[in-house]
């Protein structure tokens, strides 16, 4: 690393973790952009725009989350338990669940599966195994299936 850097961060870590944040806030900031457009009560809307724009942001980013992610030694796993990201998708599939749109009997452990679920079909489509423009639709049905819509 070099050393000027040290004078903005006392070490990786702490430059990792503010990339980290910025990364988590700049997915987040696209993700609400896209679903400010759909009605407070479009359910499936909502949760095809957080799918969009996730995906979107995922692809457009991918660079910055492998250096985030795996730049920090930590295992994947305990990086995205709690992210932002998760916890987005969890306050989203919490109000669905009160608005009876659809229904989570564990609104933290759903979300999870689902991120994973994300996660793992924008990876396939990174590998060539899936075309990219087929996992928005690709996930928004699994997620349809999961929350029992």
């Amino acid at each position: 690393m070099d050393g000027t850097l040290y004078h903005y961060f006392a070490n990786k870590i702490e430059l990792l973790q503010i990339l980290q944040e910025n990364f988590e806030k700049e997915i987040i900031g696209r993700i609400q952009s896209r679903m400010e457009n759909c009605p407070a009560d479009d359910w499936r809307g909502r949760m095809k725009a957080w799918i969009d724009g996730a995906v979107d942001a995922y692809f457009d980013l991918s660079e910055l989350h492998d250096i985030v992610i795996y730049g920090s030694g930590m295992p994947f796993r305990n990086a995205m338990a709690d992210s932002i990201i998760t916890r987005h998708l969890a306050e989203l599939i919490h109000e669905g669940a009160e608005a009876g749109a659809w229904h989570a009997d564990d609104i933290r452990w759903t979300a999870g599966m689902m991120f994973y679920s994300f996660r793992g079909g924008c990876d396939e489509a990174m590998i060539g195994t899936q075309p990219a423009e087929n996992i928005p639709q690709k996930l928004y049905d699994l997620f349809v299936r999961i929350l029992g819509m």
